[in-house]
């Protein structure tokens, strides 16, 4: 039986976390092991969930999508009165 990992991609940064099938159970999701991948930069590299989302990258582009999206309510808000 192939096991696959869970991927998420975080179109603002470019960015790529896989969480794999096994391996974390038993562990507080902030220190699950994920494989991080920086496409624009091209790197690589296992981590913790919690390194990546106290990283000062992963903190701006979450501001800026959640800026998008409320930018985009706003423009509902205003069409629909």
């Amino acid at each position: 039986m192939e096991t696959k990992s869970k991927n998420f991609y975080f179109q603002e940064l470019d960015w790529t976390v896989s969480f794999p099938c096994s391996g974390n159970e038993g562990r507080k999701y902030l220190f699950y092991s994920v494989q991080f991948m920086d496409r624009k930069n091209k790197q690589i590299k296992d981590a913790l969930v919690a390194d990546i989302v106290d990283s000062p990258m992963f903190e701006m582009g979450t501001l800026i999508q959640l800026a998008s999206s409320e930018a985009q309510l706003i423009q509902r808000a205003i069409f629909w009165n």
